[in-house]
């Protein structure tokens, strides 16, 4: 046997895992589902934030840990959060109250989750002032345009004279449509000119504060917004779906962006 074929020492192999690279630590913010198990009469609540969400970060090699919705979350505890981990998540869901851009709620408004507004608009604001990379998606988009000051446009319908984007027809609930990214900005560069997208929503981006559209529909809904300019911290928000497909680019994209922190940082 020659000395390259030789096992390593136990305490050698330890040595070469202790100095490989850690993987990104990505924060999801989780929320309370109503689920019903076989055999069970009633609902019982589940804290979940989407196993989906949590795979498809495994796949592009990051570790999920999700954050539960709690109704008196601070600042400084929600920047202590985010300043822990690599990267931020802000899932799909509900809702998000009107009271959070000053409107009243719209009378089509589905049952809001307070202790969910709270947790996610002050991780989404810790984000985005300590430039921590963070993908939003669905109401997370719209979760990201509140926290810089935009807004929610609360019901589609009102405007597109139709309710296509809530998918109700199509057998998982989900509505199928092509999307067309704007030219130059970092949604063509990482999802191409064009991409199928899969919604559930009835919501939308009103107000944009500092973040740019940078993908439509043909019936004119804003689906993917973005900080304007290409040095600008990573800080997406997607109207879709891509944890369905699964589409990993915007997950991949989202812990590049958190690699490339965190070697700068201790360079």
């Amino acid at each position: 046997m020659g000395e390259l074929d030789r096992p390593r020492p136990p305490q050698a192999a330890t040595a070469v895992a202790r100095d490989a690279p850690s993987r990104p630590v990505v924060a999801v913010s989780a929320h309370e589902e109503q689920v019903v198990r076989p055999g069970e009469r009633g609902a019982s609540s589940v804290r979940l934030a989407g196993s989906r969400y949590v795979d498809a970060l495994s796949r592009v090699g990051a570790v999920a840990v999700l954050v539960p919705a709690v109704q008196d979350l601070d600042e400084r505890t929600a920047r202590r959060i985010v300043g822990s981990v690599d990267a931020l998540v802000l899932t799909g869901g509900g809702d998000v109250a009107g009271r959070w851009f000053g409107e009243p709620d719209h009378p089509a408004i589905g049952p809001v989750d307070a202790a969910r507004d709270v947790t996610e608009l002050g991780l989404a604001e810790a984000a985005l002032a300590d430039g921590v990379p963070v993908l939003g998606v669905c109401r997370g988009m719209q979760v990201l345009a509140v926290a810089a000051g935009g807004s929610v446009e609360q019901h589609l319908p009102d405007r597109l004279g139709q309710d296509d984007h809530r998918g109700g027809a199509a057998p998982d609930g989900l509505h199928r449509h092509d999307v067309a990214t704007v030219v130059g900005s970092r949604a063509r560069g990482l999802l191409g000119p064009s991409f199928t997208a899969r919604c559930h929503h009835h919501q939308g981006v009103g107000r944009l504060g500092p973040f740019v559209a940078s993908a439509w529909s043909a019936d004119g809904v804003c689906e993917v917004i973005e900080l304007a300019g290409g040095r600008s911290p990573f800080a997406i928000g997607i109207q879709s779906h891509p944890e369905t497909v699964p589409d990993d680019r915007l997950f991949a994209a989202l812990v590049a962006a958190a690699a490339t922190d965190r070697a700068r940082a201790v360079s």
